[in-house]
């Protein structure tokens, strides 16, 4: 039982933190292209965490 909640745990955060950073990518090469990266993914983690 454990073992399947860390499992479960471990892919919500893979396939998040992918969904993330393809975003991310699309965000900057089409609207934000000055703004470096890691500002942009900072500002997405914060309104998914509001």
């Amino acid at each position: 039982m454990e073992f399947h909640c860390i499992f479960v745990l471990y892919v919500f955060f893979y396939l998040t933190s992918r969904i993330i950073r393809d975003f991310t990518e699309l965000l900057k090469v089409s609207i934000l292209k000055e703004t470096p990266m890691e500002v942009i993914t900072f500002t997405m983690v914060l309104l998914m965490v509001y």
